[in-house]
């Protein structure tokens, strides 16, 4: 630890805040400390995004209290978007930020972003595929920096870094190492999806399309966890559809900060959550990409040529799977099974 705290000593104050808390709410979630020797189920969200795979537990309430109860103490003026409700007494003095009170002079602040538990269903299930990420944002809009770690990754892993100060890897007990985005062409890559993904079929053919294409394409259930190997340069680039913007916060910074490019996108109506357009780039976060409430903006990140492949992939097919789809309700009209079966031959030979 001595090694980590002189590393950080020439790290922005809040961002060395966000990165050491991180690290220890991930050791003291890994230990049980807010289990309480206790098995839980874990109560469903209701997300309808992803139905029953997002569930809460008493580790992510009490991970993100004590996140927020040590982050304010310190800095009183700061702002925060969390994922859980905080539920104790004490919180209601903590600068929440809701969809209620997003606008631009409130942004116009220092604000933290807390996932105080990315990957509850497999952390439930004693799993590894878990983090804990803060990352800090400024009052001009600017990604800062900030720490992702999960304690149950190769003996506890923990990736931080500030704009300008460089990326590092600590692992297990061994000292921080700089490090970078690796190189690769796509041919020899390492893909990383969410599993996000499989809730949406217009993916299912960019999935199956790209995944021919790449060495090895696999899920991690832990978003924050994705793009912190991608900044450690232990994968090569991870694709998400919509999510939450404590699910990035951390890691965007990471992975430009590693010299890695990093692509907001979205595919509809933002307000409305139809999925009715083809992928469009945001250049940068706007203020729905904050949201609490409704998740808004998708991502790829990763090595800058492979992360343009994949959404140029993602682009092509898919405009097909809309087809495919209009295809689909056409079939569905047909009332002569013979006739169905023809025309679903002849679509094939169009290769649509």
């Amino acid at each position: 630890m001595r090694n980590l705290e002189n590393l950080l000593g020439t790290f922005h104050h809040m961002v060395r805040a966000a990165i050491l808390t991180a690290h220890e709410a991930s050791i003291k979630a890994a230990s049980g400390y807010w289990k309480q020797g206790q098995t839980e189920k874990g109560e469903e969200k209701g997300d309808p995004n992803v139905g029953s795979h997002a569930i809460v537990t008493k580790t992510d309430v009490g991970a993100q209290d004590w996140i927020l109860e040590n982050l304010h103490m310190q800095f009183p003026h700061a702002y925060f978007i969390t994922e859980e409700k905080p539920r104790k007494k004490s919180s209601s003095g903590y600068r929440i930020i809701t969809d209620k009170s997003l606008t631009y002079p409130i942004l116009d602040n220092k604000i933290y972003g807390v996932d105080p538990l990315d990957g509850t269903s497999t952390f439930n299930s004693d799993l590894y595929e878990w983090s804990v990420s803060i990352g800090l944002r400024d009052e001009k809009g600017v990604h800062v920096g900030g720490g992702i770690s999960a304690a149950d990754v190769r003996g506890g892993l923990l990736a931080f870094g500030e704009r300008g100060k460089g990326v590092f890897v600590q692992e297990g007990r061994y000292p921080p190492l700089p490090t970078k985005v690796r190189k690769c062409n796509v041919k020899g890559s390492m893909v990383y999806i969410g599993p996000d993904i499989f809730f949406l079929r217009q993916f299912s053919r960019f999935l199956n399309k790209f995944s021919g294409e790449v060495r090895t394409t696999n899920c991690n259930g832990s978003c924050a966890l994705g793009l912190a190997l991608v900044a450690a340069g232990k994968i090569d680039a991870f694709v998400q559809p919509v999510q939450c913007p404590w699910d990035w916060f951390a890691g965007y910074p990471l992975v430009e900060e590693a010299g890695g490019k990093f692509i907001f996108y979205h595919y509809g109506d933002r307000k409305n959550q139809r999925t009715s357009t083809i992928p469009t780039i945001i250049e940068n976060p706007d203020i729905l990409s904050y949201s609490s409430e409704r998740r808004n903006v998708a991502i790829i990140a990763g090595q800058t040529d492979l992360v343009d492949w994949l959404f140029e992939q993602l682009q092509r097919y898919w405009i097909k799977m809309e087809q495919f789809e209009l295809v689909e309700r056409f079939f569905n009209a047909l009332g002569n099974p013979d006739d169905e079966l023809k025309i679903r031959k002849a679509f094939a030979e169009m290769k649509l």
